[in-house]
């Protein structure tokens, strides 16, 4: 979504000359669809879904299983 509505626009700046330059965008790519991670001046965007070994449902079930007290914060906000 970010990629196919992205502008160049959004990358242009002015030297002090008035010259227009353009900063770089840096992308590792899966395919032509598909990105793994890219960088836009210095905001990097990272599909981390890619980088987990099983779903995120069952990541969350194996903290519960080994014990609640690894939820401190949350359950300090959000009760049990």
């Amino acid at each position: 979504m970010i990629i196919k509505n992205f502008e160049k626009k959004y990358l242009q700046y002015e030297h002090e000359s008035g010259k227009i330059s353009y900063r770089d965008v840096d992308v590792i790519a899966i395919n032509s669809e598909k990105y793994m991670t890219f960088k836009i001046d210095n905001i990097r965007f990272i599909d981390s879904f890619q980088f987990l070994s099983t779903t995120l449902d069952n990541l969350v079930s194996l903290l519960l299983k080994d014990s609640k007290e690894r939820f401190r914060h949350t359950t300090k906000y959000l009760g049990e």
